[in-house]
């Protein structure tokens, strides 16, 4: 679909106007060196959608549906190429919000939208855009961007998300790339919390912390790789088990193969055959 563009009404309002955010001036109707004006609200305008102004930006292209523009996401040290989608389909007389999911940073062509608020379940996503909707459609004035709270998310850096997770041995907790820089606890487990790693790729990080006394929790690493915990390696695809509460380890990929524990607290046991 096409981005739809403003009608000559919306157009016509905005002579002589300042924009709030931006504070780029519109040429005013009539004016005499209008081009001078326009040449200056040009030159502003293309400063503004040059990368990554433009990247996943959530533009209108229908009464109520919206896309998402490509763009590239960095989470963690891994980076998704999204490649844009169009047709996202909103809820009418609603604010509807748009955001990818991690789901939608590994498919790379798709968004979420709902009308119940961007997560806050601990769950990793990157916020896009609020849309009001009424009537049977919305503009560009209904359309609130979002994208630069994830642009001050530093990558592998600060604010990590903490997941209690209580997967059991018959149906561990998988991980996926998008999940690097995560904190994983086995608050609430019942039994010894499982967690298998994705393959190894440089860079991606994870730390699980054992919060619940009575049960253990297990990391896996995937089929070829090892773990390495203080100058001992597991088997392939071994792992390392905590033994006491609030046992810790950070778990950093250095290669194709291989997990380095970084930080290691408590006692843990380790795989080696």
């Amino acid at each position: 679909m096409a981005e739809t563009a403003l009608t000559t009404a919306q157009a016509d309002a905005l002579s002589g106007t300042t924009d709030s955010d931006c504070a780029a001036v519109y040429p005013t109707i009539g004016e005499s060196t209008y081009y001078t004006s326009a040449y200056r609200m040009l030159h502003r305008a293309l400063l503004m959608a040059k990368m990554p102004g433009n990247e996943c930006r959530v533009y209108q292209d229908g009464d109520l549906t919206c896309g998402v523009r490509a763009g590239k996401i960095q989470v963690g040290p891994t980076t998704f190429d999204h490649s844009g989608c169009t047709g996202e389909s909103l809820t009418n007389n609603q604010t509807n919000y748009i955001f990818l999911t991690a789901a939608d940073l590994a498919a790379g062509n798709s968004a979420t939208v709902n009308t119940t608020g961007f997560p806050t379940d601990g769950t990793l996503y990157v916020p896009l855009a609020t849309i009001l909707t009424a009537s049977g459609t919305y503009d560009y004035t209904d359309i609130t961007d979002y994208r630069g709270r994830a642009i001050l998310n530093v990558p592998g850096g600060f604010g990590a998300v903490v997941e209690a997770n209580t997967a059991g041995s018959g149906s561990p907790n998988v991980l996926i790339a998008a999940e690097s820089g995560k904190v994983f606890t086995n608050e609430g487990s019942t039994a010894t919390n499982y967690h298998t790693l994705p393959t190894a790729a440089a860079g991606l990080t994870y730390t699980f912390i054992r919060s619940d006394a009575s049960d253990d929790i297990r990391i896996t690493a995937n089929t070829g790789d090892v773990i390495v915990l203080a100058g001992t390696s597991t088997k392939a695809a071994g792992y390392v088990e905590s033994q006491n509460q609030w046992d810790l380890i950070v778990l950093v990929a250095v290669d194709a193969t291989s997990w380095v524990a970084t930080t290691v607290m408590g006692t843990w046991t380790v795989e080696t055959s």
